[in-house]
Order: C-alpha cells, then structure tokens, then sequence
C-alpha cells in the first residue's frame, strides 16, 4: 500500500483514505501494485485478494476506470518466505481473472522463477527494488497492455 501500509489501506475512508480517492478524482485508469507490504506484515492471502477485489470495485465504480493489477518481483530480502510470496502471487492472478482485469507481472518477466534465486540483477538492485533498466521494462510492459487492452 501506500506509504508502506497494508492494502488494508485500499479499503479505508475518512478525510484521506483511498476508498473516497476514486469517487472524488474518477480516474480514467487505476494501476494497482500492491502487494509485498502484505506479505510483509503477514496480511492473509484471503484478506489480501478481498482488499484487492474492492479496490477494484471501487475504482469501477467510481466512473469511467479501468484497473490494471500488477504484482511485484520475488525479494530474498523480503521477510516473508518464497513460499508465502507465491500464495501471494497465485491470488492475484485469481483476482485478476477473476475481475475480469489485466494483470502486468514482474514475477514472470523479470527473471528466474525457480523458487531458489532473486529476479534478475540486471531488474533490482540489492534491497529488491526495481533498478533504472527494471522501470523502464515495467513501464513498457504497462505501455503494453495499455495499448493492448484500453485502444479506441
């Protein structure tokens, strides 16, 4: 979430939170990438795809919004287990589908998915966040489905 909260944050309402963000502003699309924070702070993966699936909702209908999900890379560093960040991942793919949204992965793209090593060097740098060459791809793949899945 944002500010290094939970996609508990998603859900919230009051004077800043996210769930009046989508009425007040009506975005034309909503990119949501939420999803280490979760398995970070233990966050279960069924409370996890609940926040998710009403973000999505929300954002649907608050107007004229399309949603893209994304996931993020692996991360060794992260405190969860690789075992506890596929469960994560495996559910946001349910969600996607399930919402009928499209769904960007750098799980899959940026590099070894063996369960055993971190993604690719070349996408992150040592803390696990994404490096120069790693934004620049996730920007290419969201130009992508933009291009794929919104064109007139």
């Amino acid at each position: 979430g944002g500010g290094g909260k939970s996609t508990a944050a998603l859900t919230q309402t009051g004077n800043f939170g996210y769930a009046n963000t989508y009425a007040m502003m009506a975005p034309d699309l909503v990119i949501c990438g939420e999803q280490i924070n979760d398995w970070d702070f233990d966050v279960p993966v069924a409370t996890h795809a609940a926040n998710i699936t009403t973000m999505i909702t929300q954002s649907k209908n608050a107007g004229n919004s399309d949603v893209i999900l994304l996931d993020g890379p692996r991360s060794r560093s992260s405190i969860a287990t690789l075992a506890v960040q596929d469960a994560y991942h495996a559910s946001d793919i349910s969600t996607a589908t399930g919402q009928g949204v499209p769904m960007a992965s750098l799980w899959d793209v940026f590099g070894p998915n063996d369960n055993t090593t971190d993604q690719n060097v070349t996408y992150l740098d040592a803390t696990g966040h994404l490096t120069e060459v790693g934004y620049g791809d996730y920007g290419y793949i969201l130009a992508c489905i933009i291009g794929r899945e919104f064109a007139a």
